[in-house]
């Protein structure tokens, strides 16, 4: 069966190099949290896809655990992407509070999208808010410069 399933096409696999797929959340293999599947395999002298397997059997009792991060796409690439005049990156997962029963979950990525179209391209936004009637403030040149 392990074999099939090796053999099967899926996104995980179809990135073609374990050392961009990374581990997160999960409760069993929390240790591991924030490695690629190469490391972890390396770590523990066995296959990024046995690893994979033994995650998924250690945490087959948190069904919306664990997760992975695709490491798919240089830092150039995305900044490439989201400069473009005719992209405005979106997410519906920022609509999802990040307080109460919703407090210790994690939305990875979405808001480092939202926030990578406001740094590098803040007409897009200020046009799209424009048609939706919400007021936006744009700080000249500040960009990454931003105070945190």
């Amino acid at each position: 069966m392990l074999e099939q399933v090796r053999a099967h096409p899926n996104l995980i696999t179809g990135v073609g190099d374990w050392v961009k797929i990374v581990l997160v959340d999960s409760v069993a293999f929390d240790r591991c949290n924030g490695k690629s599947f190469q490391d972890i395999a390396t770590e523990r002298g066995d296959t990024p896809f046995d690893v994979a397997m033994d995650v998924l059997r250690a945490d087959v009792e948190h069904l919306l655990r664990p997760m992975v991060l695709l490491r798919t796409y240089t830092e150039e690439m995305l900044r490439t992407t989201y400069q473009h005049t005719g992209c405005m990156p979106g997410s519906d997962a920022t609509t999802l509070a990040p307080d109460g029963v919703l407090a210790d979950e994690k939305f990875h990525g979405a808001y480092t999208w939202a926030a990578w179209d406001w740094q590098s391209n803040p007409e897009n936004v200020t046009k799209f808010a424009s048609l939706l009637g919400l007021p936006v403030t744009v700080v000249p040149h500040a960009g990454h410069q931003l105070p945190k």
